[in-house]
Formats: structure tokens, C-alpha cells, sequence
């Protein structure tokens, strides 16, 4: 049996509910991301999905997808840990953060 450890998105989570994060000096909004399913009702990210992910809205307008990485991979900044990938959709100021599964002393391996 073997339990991935989910603390990164909580922890951006409660982050950022206990002091709103910035990025370049404006509040972001950030909500748990599950992606849509298929029709069989298994998700097309499944791999990514058991690490966990992030919806990012109201970035500011010349946001680049690596400020949004190094600030997420800034702990102290966003409580967030290693990213996966970001999908930054600049039209709509807006990304997906997948966050990397973390192995360690936090996970258990039977």
C-alpha cells in the first residue's frame, strides 16, 4: 500500500485564507483544482491529479508562468512546495499549478 502525501495544496490553501497572497502587488484568488472527467468518468490528468493542483485567478496583467512558478515553489511565501507544471492562461489571467507528489517522511509505504 502506498499513501501519497497531499499537504501542499492545504497548506496554499490555509495560507492563503489566513493572509491573501500577492503576486507583483495584487491579491490573487486560489481554489483546490480537480480536473473535468471523461466520459468514464476517469480524469484526463489522472497522474497529475494524485499530486494535486490549484486554480490561480485575478493574476495580474504581464504575469509570466515562471513568477508564477518560483512563487509557488517558495514555501514561505505561499506555504506551496515543487511544481509539476503551470498552465497559464494569460487571456484570462489565470493558471492551473500542479504541485510535484512528495515522497518522504510524510508518506507511507507498506
Amino acid at each position: 500500500m502506498y499513501i501519497k502525501n497531499f499537504a501542499v495544496v492545504p497548506k496554499v490553501l490555509q495560507k492563503h485564507e489566513t493572509s491573501p497572497l500577492m503576486i507583483n502587488k495584487q491579491k490573487i484568488d486560489i481554489k483546490e483544482y480537480r480536473p473535468p472527467q471523461d466520459e468514464s468518468g476517469e480524469s484526463s490528468e489522472k497522474k497529475h491529479e494524485e499530486a494535486g493542483a490549484i486554480k490561480v485567478t485575478k493574476l495580474p496583467p504581464g504575469t509570466t508562468e515562471e513568477a508564477i512558478t518560483l512563487f509557488f515553489e517558495n514555501s514561505k511565501r505561499s506555504g506551496g512546495g515543487e511544481v509539476e507544471k503551470v498552465e497559464y492562461d494569460e487571456a484570462n489571467h489565470s493558471a492551473v499549478v500542479w504541485f510535484r507528489e512528495v515522497e518522504g517522511k510524510d508518506s507511507l509505504h507498506f
